[in-house]
């Protein structure tokens, strides 16, 4: 299955709204960080591998991204 398919939400932020980054630091310790020209939106910060990350980033989007910029956001 190719990303788009698996991530629609995260796949519409990339190409709309902002970025993701994956991998932390000493200071992030996210593996997934949802963030747009605001700073960060969300931080997948008990997830315990990218995969997890990446899931919880996607139901964070999935409720963000209405809320944010109306039902018609994603069509």
């Amino acid at each position: 299955m190719n990303f788009s398919k698996k991530y629609p939400h995260i796949h519409w932020w990339i190409e709309n709204q902002g970025y993701l980054q994956l991998g932390g630091d000493e200071f992030n310790k996210s593996f997934v960080t949802v963030i747009d020209e605001g700073g960060v939106c969300f931080e997948a910060k008990n997830a315990k591998t990218i995969e997890e990350g990446l899931e919880s980033a996607e139901a964070f989007l999935i409720k963000d991204i209405p809320d944010r910029f109306g039902e018609d956001a994603m069509k």
